[in-house]
């Protein structure tokens, strides 16, 4: 789950081949992806980079909402593969269930997408 952040330069340069089936869970799944990892790299390069500021400096004056969102950003992601992992491996018996617990799953990473999408326009994706 986590090994999306060896990957930040191919997942922050990937191009979105089609703007069809966003009810696809492959295809939430990627956005959500693409978005933690551009997050991450923006904040990791700025603190690599920032050679003039102490931590706390970093940390508190100048990009502590850019921390705020990168670790919204990797919480949403992984709790969107921890619940999928969840839905689709459990021994749940109602097939009307597990359809439910899908789409809810769908609609959460609908609504992640809607509320910051920024780093997604940003890279290209979409």
């Amino acid at each position: 789950m986590l090994g999306y952040l060896n990957e930040l330069e191919e997942l922050c340069a990937k191009k979105n081949a089609s703007n069809d089936d966003w009810l696809v869970l492959d295809k939430l799944e990627e956005a959500l992806k693409v978005r933690s990892a551009c997050w991450v790299k923006k904040v990791t390069f700025a603190k690599i980079s920032a050679t003039d500021t102490t931590a706390n400096q970093f940390d508190h004056e100048k990009h502590g909402s850019d921390i705020v969102a990168m670790s919204k950003a990797h919480m949403m992601y992984m709790s969107f593969m921890i619940s999928r992992k969840l839905a689709e491996d459990s021994p749940i018996k109602c097939a009307n269930l597990r359809t439910t617990l899908l789409l809810v799953l769908k609609v959460f990473a609908l609504k992640v997408l809607t509320n910051d999408s920024m780093p997604l326009f940003d890279t290209g994706y979409l």
